[in-house]
């Protein structure tokens, strides 16, 4: 059976279907729904499924406005006072330091 992550608790949830064949995933420890309705999020629902759960933890929650946050070194940002790394858009809290070679690897 596959399986989608929550974004917010990181729990393996069961992936669904509606009577209309769609796809939907509850977590019931943080009660949040999903529902896929386009084509075009089928595809990459199931696409994300089926790939290693490694890269399903590819999320950082911020711990003081429970955003999740897909760790990307694009999105990492170098402040004036403050360390390079990944920043809550919401709060701007630093959840993630950039690694020393982070401006390298942005560039690949």
């Amino acid at each position: 059976m596959n399986k989608f992550r929550c974004p917010l608790c990181g729990k393996d949830l069961p992936i669904q279907y509606s009577k209309k064949n769609k796809p939907y995933v509850t977590c019931t420890e943080c009660g949040l729904q999903m529902f896929i309705r386009y084509e075009q999020g089928i595809q990459r629902l199931e696409e994300i499924s089926k790939l290693d759960s490694e890269i399903l933890e590819d999320f950082v929650i911020c711990k003081k406005c429970n955003v999740a946050v897909m760790k990307s070194i694009k999105k990492a940002k170098n402040p004036f006072l403050g360390k390079p790394g990944l920043y809550c858009p919401e709060c701007g809290e630093l959840l993630l330091e950039a690694p020393e070679d982070w401006k390298k690897r942005m560039n690949q």
